[in-house]
């Protein structure tokens, strides 16, 4: 009975002792991984030396200096469709995206299944990693789907008869914000440990130019190390205060500006348009930040509106931007949904004085003077004719929309009634 009980205490101890030899184990571990995190940034470059041509690829920590397998499945695959990743030849890395970011994303909606091939054919030409986006269609039900969003409130303008008491017409412009909205949580949240991690933001009107990526390259070298954002394909006015040879810094206001914005006045509207951009993710950071203190519609306008620090935009001269905007050639889609609602809504908002009753038996209205046949009043200039069919205070017309596209000059509408930009 001895011997057992001594046999027994000692196998207890034995069991003790592994158990807290683990624990050391396990402790020393923890602590050298620790301080591994905190010296990565340090040890990266040291690293890199020994894999000079290796991309950055998609990073889920920050020691992984290669590229995931392309065929290991990833859990966003399941939820919005393949993934595109070309193989590239170390050759081409040099020439390719490889540097500049990990991958693009293009918006598109679910029924524009022409320009989410458009779109497919340029980026899979180009050797880049892809994935679409789908944008969200704007329309009265995202009061449920979107509450949370919606809570922050809609600018006026984009209610009927720019009133907050009235319904929301401008859906376009909401299913806009909200597309992209959601898009900068979801970088976010997938590039949680990399807040230097960048990626290619794309519309799907973009037409690249042949040869873009060397270019952006070239442009890149320009530009100070500690960029966040940088617009490549964009419209509107820039400060020649702010720019240089090759570069504009990106600044509020964004506009349309008022008699307030002094010397910048009036309704002009500056380095608006997200056609094709470069972003880093602690960019996306301030921008979701701050946008929760801001009411919603024009996202363009509202990103420059945050100012979030080291944004940058290439100068505004076509033979500089890395593609073309195809408004004129594809229509805005955000615009057609704007007009339906106006449609839409405006019976419902807008009603005319009930007609006054006959006046007494023999009464006849006096005539205002002799009608001239065949004639007619002298044709008043774009910007008055605007302000007399589609007064500022209207811009809920059901013909605004259509009559800027016909009248525009350049790409900027001459009527202050519509979403387009005026000169």
């Amino acid at each position: 009975m001895v011997e057992r009980a001594w046999t027994r205490q000692m196998e207890l101890q034995r069991a003790q002792q592994r158990l807290s030899s683990s624990q050391r184990v396990l402790l020393t571990c923890s602590l050298v991984t620790g301080l591994a995190w905190a010296m990565s940034d340090r040890l990266r470059p040291f690293l890199q030396q020994f894999h000079p041509s290796a991309p950055a690829g998609r990073r889920r920590g920050r020691f992984r200096l290669r590229p995931a397998a392309p065929g290991r499945p990833q859990p966003h695959e399941a939820r919005w469709g393949r993934r595109h990743r070309p193989a590239l030849p170390a050759s081409d890395l040099r020439n390719g995206h490889a540097g500049l970011f990990d991958r693009a994303f293009f918006i598109n909606s679910d029924g524009a299944t022409e320009r989410r091939s458009f779109m497919e054919r340029q980026l899979e030409s180009s050797g880049v990693p892809f994935e679409r986006w789908p944008a969200l269609r704007g329309s009265p039900s995202m009061l449920e789907t979107h509450a949370s969003y919606l809570e922050r409130g809609v600018e006026r303008h984009l209610h009927v008869n720019r009133s907050n008491t009235t319904p929301i017409n401008g859906w376009g412009t909401v299913g806009t914000y909200l597309s992209h909205h959601t898009l900068f949580e979801h970088l976010v949240e997938r590039y949680e440990h990399d807040d230097n991690a960048s990626v290619l933001i794309l519309q799907d009107d973009t037409e690249l130019r042949a040869g873009w990526l060397q270019q952006l390259r070239s442009e890149l070298t320009g530009l100070p190390a500690d960029w966040e954002r940088v617009l490549l394909v964009w419209w509107g006015l820039a400060r020649e205060s702010d720019c240089g040879p090759r570069w504009c810094v990106v600044r509020p206001p964004a506009g349309p500006t008022d008699h307030n914005n002094g010397a910048e006045c009036c309704n002009k509207r500056f380095f608006h348009g997200l056609q094709a951009w470069l972003v880093r993710v602690r960019n996306l950071r301030c921008v979701l930040r701050r946008l929760r203190r801001r009411k919603i519609k024009n996202i363009d306008a509202l990103i420059v509106t945050c100012n979030c620090p080291h944004q940058f935009a290439l100068q505004p001269r076509v033979s500089r931007l890395i593609g073309m905007h195809l408004d004129r050639e594809m229509g805005s889609e955000r615009a057609e949904v704007n007009a339906a609602w106006r449609v839409a809504l405006r019976p419902n908002a807008t009603r005319r004085p009930p007609a006054k009753p006959p006046g007494p038996k023999g009464h006849h209205r006096r005539r205002q003077g002799p009608r001239l046949a065949g004639k007619r009043a002298a044709p008043q200039p774009a910007s008055q004719q605007c302000l007399v069919v589609h007064g500022a205070h209207d811009s809920g017309s059901p013909t605004c929309e259509p009559w800027c596209k016909e009248r525009h000059c350049g790409r900027w509408c001459k009527c202050q009634a519509c979403e387009y930009c005026s000169t």
